[in-house]
């Protein structure tokens, strides 16, 4: 059973002030599966703490904001119930400078063995993914756009949620041809993706379930650190975040700290995640009758390798 108890509440705010919610329990793709939700399984030399991490950072960061902010996402994770390699990566997002800066955590003679070490092959394997992929290029100009507008969003998202109770309820009965699942797998098929890493161009692969993690990671990374502020720096006047302008005069930080248009960003991005996460629980839906659960068994393992 991938659904668990936790309830995640998406709400799609358009920039016409439209308003709707939509409401799905929170999946495994988020929780990850049973192998990954406990650290207590863990070594403490793969999994450490998030403190012992947090003083690693800081030792090495020299900036005590930064290590903050790292140490805000990993709590938001947590509080978010995900698998504590996803909040390791969350800790060390920025550890190989990210996607809106070149401002790395760790010094240039720090390379990846060193984290690795000390995280894990796994989670370090997710932080240099984190690193590696171009944000915006992929979130917004690739996943977004492929939407035309809000309410094609919010159509999905309601036809998303019947589709999803009548697989489990029926038993066996799964409708390829509806819009919702045609535009998710032709945007993420059930394979994964191949995009290019951001610096060296080389081709990184990315399955599906990891670019569902990736959205919800992106919409907890602005949550922590965007406010009103941005919005004026970067002339977001539309809530697309497309990064028009560079106001550095008319924009004084830290500016009146009320939420920003950037939220209708993050609220698009939410209801894709919640998108995918619907077709894959019907793909492993699919799978099981077909195959007896096999194949759910072993998409379940082939996500801890990322």
């Amino acid at each position: 059973m991938l659904l668990t108890p936790a309830t995640v509440t998406v709400t799609v705010t358009t920039t016409t002030k439209r308003r709707k919610t939509s409401t799905l329990r929170n999946s495994s793709i988020l929780q990850g599966p049973s192998s990954m939700e406990s650290s207590s399984r863990s070594t403490p030399s793969c999994q450490p703490s998030w403190q012992s991490s947090a003083r690693l950072k800081e030792e090495n960061a020299g900036t005590r904001s930064e290590t903050s902010s790292t140490i805000c996402l990993y709590r938001i994770l947590k509080l978010w119930r995900c698998p504590e390699i996803l909040c390791l990566c969350g800790l060390y997002h920025s550890s190989y400078s990210n996607a809106t800066t070149d401002l790395a955590v760790f010094g240039p003679d720090i390379g990846r063995g060193f984290i690795r070490a000390h995280l894990g092959g796994p989670a370090e394997r997710l932080v240099y993914l984190f690193f590696s992929i171009a944000r915006m290029d992929l979130v917004r100009d690739y996943i977004l756009h492929s939407y035309a507008d809000d309410q094609e969003l919010l159509d999905h998202l309601k036809a998303s949620e019947s589709s999803l109770r009548i697989s489990k309820e029926s038993g066996g009965v799964f409708n390829h041809q509806e819009p919702w699942r045609k535009k998710v797998n032709s945007i993420l098929p059930p394979e994964g993706i191949t995009i290019k890493h951001k610096i060296t161009g080389e081709d990184l692969g990315l399955s599906r379930r990891f670019v569902a993690a990736y959205l919800m990671m992106v919409v907890a990374d602005f949550s922590e650190q965007m406010f009103d502020f941005q919005d004026r720096l970067f002339e977001n006047y539309d809530g697309t975040l497309d990064f028009k302008g560079n106001n550095t005069v008319g924009a004084l930080w830290p500016g009146n700290l009320k939420p920003g248009l950037w939220m209708h960003f993050i609220s698009r991005t939410a209801a894709v995640y919640l998108l995918v996460v619907r077709e894959e629980e019907i793909f492993m839906e699919e799978k099981k009758m077909r195959f007896s659960g096999e194949v759910e068994i072993d998409r379940k393992t082939r996500i801890s390798s990322w």
